[in-house]
């Protein structure tokens, strides 16, 4: 991703998932310091802006899903598009591959800052193994289940 002109840009700092295994999840294009103008009520080191990798679309329900999942747990806090320059690679039908720049808008969302980190850089994730790990996953699920159900519940909120 390279954040480069125009648009929110200029409250983009730095990566915080540098160097930490990069971005995760699918439509993740980074998470980076908020480096903006104050907002009324964020102190600027409490919030952090999340880059989505695909160009807003209509009726795009990623962009509006993940937006509206952080506004209903209180971590939401503004939103809005990012110009930036996206490297692609672009095979002819000769077989070169040519890496192209494309010029694009992502959305961009402005959230609070929270602590934690990925659960793949704990020391028991990486102490117990491929067995233990899977015995970890396997006793999250019931406990996402019913944290989802909780907030479904609380918020009324379907995603598909």
């Amino acid at each position: 991703m390279f954040l480069e002109r125009g648009g929110i840009t200029q409250h983009v700092g730095i990566n915080l998932a540098a160097g930490k295994g990069g971005k995760r999840g699918i439509y993740n294009g980074g998470v980076y310091t908020y480096e903006g103008s104050y907002l009324p009520g964020y102190p600027l080191d409490k919030l952090v802006i999340k880059v989505l990798t695909e160009p807003l679309k209509t009726g795009d329900m990623y962009s509006y899903g993940e937006a509206k999942a952080l506004d209903d747990v209180g971590l939401y806090v503004d939103s809005g598009l990012l110009e930036c320059t996206k490297r692609k690679k672009r095979i002819h039908n000769t077989g070169k591959v040519e890496t192209v720049d494309e010029d694009v808008l992502l959305p961009a969302i402005i959230m609070k800052r929270v602590g934690g980190v990925p659960i793949e850089e704990t020391a028991i994730w990486r102490a117990v193994g491929k067995v233990g790990r899977n015995l970890m996953i396997n006793d999250a699920k019931p406990l996402v289940k019913t944290k989802f159900m909780d907030l479904w519940n609380r918020f009324q909120f379907v995603y598909m």
